[in-house]
């Protein structure tokens, strides 16, 4: 497509070794990339870009954010949009041992929103083992579904959780148990 960047296609460099995961697009055509950008330590990177492929400045000045989730190993595998333009990124944390759930929520001019988990980034021990959050849907009123993978056993299981607009795990959903978030089946895929 020609009017992305004159030829379709887009480079960027965030200084690193980057891995690019997941998109999402806004209904004007602008878009959110995430994934993980590696030197020292893996980070959480969103790039935000306008229709025609080129960086939005109004977003933290230079288009991209590194999501500081405190821990060494860490990625942004999920991507959406929410009604009013924040960001929601969905992945893993790891300090190096068992990697866990993480959600984060941007505003549209990049900072971490502090109206979800009190800082903008909620994670959570949803399984026995390894997890991580795949894909996030955002719904009509704010809540986020968050699916991936979970181990339990060193056996892989499906997981899906329901957060709050506010980054707090929905109980209502599934057992009060957050380990039985993780959805046996009878059959593997």
């Amino acid at each position: 497509d020609p009017s992305f960047r004159g030829d379709g296609l887009a480079r960027f460099d965030l200084g690193a070794d980057d891995y690019a995961f997941d998109a999402a697009f806004t209904p004007k055509g602008g878009m959110a990339i995430t994934g993980r950008s590696t030197a020292k330590t893996d980070r959480v990177f969103v790039l935000r870009l306008t229709a025609d492929g080129e960086r939005l400045r109004a977003f933290s000045g230079d288009g991209k954010v590194f999501v500081d989730t405190g821990t060494r190993a860490n990625a942004g595998t999920a991507v959406a949009f929410t009604p009013h333009g924040r960001i929601v990124v969905g992945g893993y944390v790891s300090s190096g041992i068992q990697a866990r759930s993480m959600v984060a929520r941007l505003s549209p001019t990049g900072t971490l929103d502090r109206g979800f988990s009190g800082d903008g980034i909620a994670v959570w021990d949803l399984a026995t083992g390894s997890e991580q959050v795949n894909d996030v849907l955002v719904l009509p009123g704010g809540s986020i579904v968050a699916a991936g993978i979970g181990e339990n056993s060193q056996e892989s299981r499906f997981l899906i959780a329901k957060v709050g607009s506010d980054g707090r795990l929905d109980r209502a959903f599934g057992r009060s148990d957050p380990h039985e978030h993780v959805l046996r089946t009878s059959r593997r895929l």
